[in-house]
């Protein structure tokens, strides 16, 4: 599994110097809720940011994926231009002796 954004719900206020030192944002606050967005991460980061939030007391309510914000998503590709399809020609028929009239 690739890197993923995660929200993580906690009850209550989480102090500013946690965020930083958990990497995560404060991605608002529901009372009594902190909503908190990790960067990008792999499964063991957000273990491990579970175990801290776990080690620090604070009362985990919910996780989610969340969808990244279009500053951390990759830049969207754009396919290259394709040929037109080739399209046979007819073929031309032989060419046919002249045909004369006759009397």
């Amino acid at each position: 599994m690739g890197r993923r954004v995660y929200e993580l719900r906690v009850r209550g206020p989480v102090p500013p110097e946690l965020l930083e030192e958990l990497g995560a944002e404060d991605f608002g606050e529901e009372p009594p809720l902190t909503i908190l967005r990790t960067e990008p991460t792999d499964q063991p980061g957000l273990h491990g940011m579970l175990q801290r939030l776990r080690s620090l007391g604070l009362d985990l309510l919910e996780v989610r994926t969340a969808a990244p914000e279009p500053s951390d998503a990759a830049p969207p590709t754009v396919p290259a231009p394709s040929a037109p399809p080739q399209v046979p020609k007819p073929a031309e028929p032989p060419d046919a002796p002249a045909v004369r009239p006759t009397s």
